[in-house]
């Protein structure tokens, strides 16, 4: 049933932003979405997906039901470690890890679900319980209406109580996250299609690890210490959130599409597995206050790749423009004199307000601008467009299993 009908039964009525309904959890009465900060962290563009996307409350027997196989399956963070540990093949293959042994993976428990094109089945209705389901709730979930959003109440209570921390909290991020997932989507979208990239690692990476940078932005203090906590016992896929901010993707393609032979595909490979290697992460040199040996070095890594044809103006024009409001070539001499440009304070990226942190880089804003473009276009598997994608999603990978 709806939730606020539902806490209008308890004499507390609240009309709330978002259309939420109860489609057979009774875990729900554990959890408050009248709170005022679950709706006061959200900027303008997660609450107008928040406004726009129903939220169906599920039991356990109803996410089961909902959950596509495609996305319940997930890389186990310790043998992805000792995976990239043991590669004598530089740089590594990211695809080899959905074809090694049973022991890659763990089974995802969903706490939350994002669906685009929801398919309604009696069983998932049949599966409620009957105490709190509501003829509302049903109506709703069968009507099938554009993306749904399913939240699990009763795990996500059950996952609060494990970690000592409130169900609320758990409750925040994991609908951040799935807000998230419908902020990187497109209007022709490829969810759950034969064109989806999520069903590959590098995919599933890339896309795990920002939904988490959405909602890991939303917190701040001791709350977002605790979502961290929460976000550590996650799946590899889901633990590069930090590093998404603190290196870029680079401008798709990477060079004309099907123009590659295979020499310069191993070629890129190559350099573009050496740029993350030596991208500086979360150290220091990405701070503000940067040495002067710091923005050397910054500058040395970018004259290389400028050298060898992987920084090229026109490829990075409309990234470079986003970030920092100016052409390539006043970024480049800005460098080349020992400067990097402060980001703006809102740059704008299809709607999504960049968020720079304690006056770091955040690098965030943009890759998820290309990530959208890249699905936008079809997700296009020719390796000028496939490559990047995996040097970065193996860099969010390493990042996030040793952080």
């Amino acid at each position: 049933m709806c939730i606020f009908v539902y806490m209008a039964k308890l004499g507390a009525f609240h009309s709330l932003p978002a259309r939420i309904y109860n489609l057979g959890s009774k875990a729900a009465a554990d959890l408050d979405f009248t709170r005022e900060a679950l709706w006061r962290r959200m900027d303008a563009s997660m609450g107008r997906k928040a406004v726009q996307i129903p939220v169906f409350l599920v039991n356990e027997a109803q996410m089961d039901e909902l959950s596509p196989p495609k996305r319940k399956r997930a890389l186990d963070p310790r043998y992805v470690k000792e995976w990239l540990n043991r590669q004598e093949e530089r740089p590594p293959d990211i695809n080899q890890l959905d074809f090694n042994s049973w022991e890659a993976f763990v089974h995802v428990v969903a706490l939350g679900l994002y669906v685009r094109h929801p398919q309604p089945e009696q069983a998932v209705v049949d599966k409620g319980d009957p105490s709190v389901q509501e003829p509302e709730a049903v109506q709703a979930y069968q009507a099938a209406e554009g993306p749904h959003i399913y939240l699990c109440c009763e795990r996500i209570v059950r996952r609060g109580e494990q970690e000592g921390i409130s169900p609320n909290l758990v409750l925040d991020k994991v609908y951040y996250h799935e807000l998230g997932h419908a902020l990187l989507d497109v209007p022709k979208s490829l969810w759950d299609t034969e064109d989806d990239p999520y069903p590959t690692p590098w995919g599933r990476t890339i896309e795990e690890s920002a939904a988490n940078y959405i909602a890991y932005q939303r917190f701040e203090g001791m709350e977002a210490l605790l979502v961290q906590r929460l976000m550590a016992s996650q799946p590899a896929e889901y633990l590069g959130y930090m590093a998404f901010t603190q290196a870029p993707l680079t401008e798709l393609p990477a060079s004309k599409p099907v123009s590659w032979a295979r020499n310069d595909e191993q070629h890129y490979r190559w350099e573009a597995y050496e740029f993350y290697q030596k991208w500086p992460a979360e150290r220091s040199e990405l701070n503000w206050s940067i040495s002067n040996l710091s923005i050397w070095e910054w500058e040395e890594w970018l004259r290389a790749w400028h050298r060898r044809g992987w920084w090229q103006p026109r490829h990075f024009a409309s990234w470079i423009n986003e970030v920092y409001q100016t052409g390539p070539g006043t970024l480049w001499t800005w460098v080349r004199h020992g400067e990097i440009p402060r980001l703006l304070p809102s740059p704008l990226f299809w709607g999504w307000n960049g968020i720079p942190q304690e006056d770091k880089i955040d690098l965030g804003p943009a890759n998820m601008r290309l990530w959208r473009w890249y699905k936008a276009q079809g997700a296009p598997r020719a390796p000028e467009y496939v490559r990047p994608l995996e040097a970065f999603a193996l860099y969010l990978l390493r990042e996030g299993v040793n952080a």
